[in-house]
């Protein structure tokens, strides 16, 4: 069932907004434009990227197949193994290939 067709009837609820130059719109600004608030968020950003996870995600494929059954203690192995060679490339520097060489082994 579709929610959307609950509110279509409902009158919409006026929100009350903060008048500009007021006190509460100033304390307001003067949190969410501190130059500390703007840093941490510009390196939070950086903190909640997904792409470490994603790449444990891709490792774990390369031991347990996702078009594979496998039976539990052969699983559980499985995933003990891929966490070890993950555990293992922590804090390994990336490499970096110039472009001629993509495509090559390293």
């Amino acid at each position: 069932m579709c929610t959307r067709s609950i509110y279509r009837g409902r009158k919409e609820k006026r929100k009350k907004w903060l008048k500009g130059g007021s006190a509460a719109h100033n304390a307001l600004k003067t949190v969410v434009l501190d130059k500390r608030l703007v840093y941490d968020i510009r390196n939070l950003s950086q903190f909640l990227q997904t792409g470490a996870i994603e790449v444990y995600h891709s490792l774990m494929t390369k031991y347990v197949a996702k078009r594979q059954a496998f039976d539990p203690k052969v699983m559980e192995a499985r995933t003990c193994l891929a966490a070890i060679d993950h555990n293992s490339s922590l804090g390994r520097e990336q490499t970096e290939m110039s472009l001629k060489n993509r495509g090559e082994d390293v």
